[in-house]
């Protein structure tokens, strides 16, 4: 069976596996998202607004956190379709790919209870509103 399904793809005489080296990321497949997330990142006197592409991810695949003053945005993408359920047809081949990607930003004296985040047609905007009293204002007394 392995070489029918090497011959119907015309693959020759090395499995597609080897074209790549084995290294996901050479092959640029529509279920993978390449180790990018773009950005666009906006500043107000008000508030900081990042605009991020991602396309065919669900709000599940998505996580966005503020620590230390960053702004992190992980994307896990798994591309997985359960053939279990597929009682006439047999499966000669299935292929997963499997990406994560992180971007972080530096953005300083964040309302972190305020910090929103929607995700609308594949563009996740995060609005991150800016403290008005900075949190290391403050006097010390000299003994």
């Amino acid at each position: 069976m392995t070489n029918e399904i090497s011959n119907r793809h015309n693959y020759g005489l090395l499995d597609p596996f080897w074209n790549n080296f084995g290294i996901d990321g050479f092959n640029r497949d529509s279920m993978s998202l390449h180790g990018e997330l773009k950005a666009d990142i906006s500043e107000s006197p008000k508030a900081y607004k990042a605009i991020i592409e991602t396309p065919g991810l669900t709000n599940k695949d998505i996580k966005v956190g503020y620590h230390d003053d960053t702004l992190t945005i992980t994307a896990d993408k798994t591309s997985f379709v359960d053939h279990a359920n597929e009682k006439e047809d047999t499966v000669m081949l299935s292929e997963r790919t499997h990406s994560t990607v992180q971007r972080a930003f530096r953005l300083p004296n964040v309302d972190v209870k305020q910090i929103s985040a929607k995700q609308t047609d594949g563009v996740l905007t995060i609005t991150l509103p800016k403290q008005t009293k900075h949190k290391a204002d403050f006097e010390v007394d000299v003994d």
